[in-house]
Order: C-alpha cells, then sequence, then structure tokens
C-alpha cells in the first residue's frame, strides 16, 4: 500500500481537461483505457470517475493492456452498448487504435 502511495504521490490531473471531459459527456459517451496496477480504481476514484467516464477500463483488471487489441476490442464491445455501431465502424476504429495518443497517463 505504502509503495502505491509513493508511486502516485508525485501525480497531477488536469483539471482542465477532466473539466472539458465532464462538460462533453453531457452529449456524448465518454470512456477511459489505462494500464493501471491492480487495485488503482480506488486510487484514481477521485479523479477518474463515473462524473467523468461512462465507462473505465483497467488493464490489470482486463489482464490485457495497451496496446494488445484485446482491451481495443473490449472498449468498441462497451461502446457498442452505448451506441450501435457496425461491423464496418468497429473495424475502422480498430485500425485507427494505433495513432491514439494517450491524453491522460497514470
Amino acid at each position: 500500500a505504502e509503495l502505491r502511495q509513493d508511486f502516485f504521490a508525485g501525480d497531477r490531473w488536469d483539471e482542465d481537461l477532466l473539466a472539458f471531459i465532464r462538460k462533453l459527456r453531457q452529449r456524448i459517451h465518454t470512456g477511459v483505457i489505462s494500464n493501471l496496477w491492480m487495485c488503482s480504481r480506488l486510487t484514481l476514484a477521485k479523479w477518474v470517475n463515473e462524473s467523468a467516464f461512462d465507462a473505465i477500463i483497467i488493464s490489470s483488471e482486463e489482464k490485457c493492456r495497451k496496446p494488445e487489441e484485446k482491451i481495443y476490442r473490449l472498449a468498441l464491445d462497451i461502446a457498442a452498448e452505448f451506441k450501435r455501431l457496425s461491423s464496418a465502424e468497429r473495424k475502422r476504429l480498430l485500425a485507427s487504435a494505433d495513432s491514439i495518443k494517450p491524453i491522460v497517463s497514470a
């Protein structure tokens, strides 16, 4: 527990970005994929929570990590629950996943 606390001690979240995401969430569904350790959800709950994101995917909970295709497929499955994506849309999004840069990383 102490190691985890020390590890995250210097992290700072971009509050302006999170506020922007919360505003976006009023109009669109939002989500985040993060390569975090087990039990990190509790550590991040103050910032990364349902107030900003509809879906929060934590790699250690899913037993896969970015940039593995499996984690992006999971995100697309979750997105499909919010909006029915066609097979072509899913393939296009998956193909573009390699070019996605993380906005917030921990």
